[in-house]
């Protein structure tokens, strides 16, 4: 087999990334490589059931990991990155998809962003340091 040579990306719109562990191609009726997906548990423009969608359209050699708490965006996740860098370097298709990816699985779902209200007087100025 040849060696991982392949980058994520995702689809013109927005859908679900997929890393592809590369393998010289060959016909058969799946994927002639192991893929992977991510999707965001909160992510309201590609759920997860795309991404369950298309690792089920796929085959046995595809994955699909889900972070509950995240939105769209989750290969930007710092764990995430790594995960996806060692899914591609992987030496075999059988390493790749023996790879955890569970890591984000348990982070914490963000805070709602509470924007300021206009209504409520201006918090006082501080004084700098030393003058009264």
């Amino acid at each position: 087999m040849s060696a991982p040579r392949s980058a994520s990306g995702s689809t013109a719109k927005g859908g679900p990334v997929m890393w592809m562990w590369r393998a010289p191609r060959r016909p058969s009726s799946g994927p002639c490589c192991a893929c992977a997906s991510s999707s965001g548990g909160a992510d309201p423009a590609t759920p997860p059931r795309h991404g369950e969608r298309v690792a089920r359209l796929l085959g046995p050699k595809a994955l699909h990991q889900v972070v509950p708490a995240a939105g769209h965006g989750v290969i930007n996740l710092p764990c995430m990155r790594d995960v996806v860098a060692r899914f591609i370097e992987a030496k075999s298709e059988a390493e790749a998809l023996a790879l955890k990816t569970d890591c984000a699985k348990d982070m914490p779902r963000a805070l709602a962003f509470v924007p300021p209200n206009p209504l409520l007087p201006p918090l006082p100025k501080k004084n700098p340091e030393g003058s009264k």
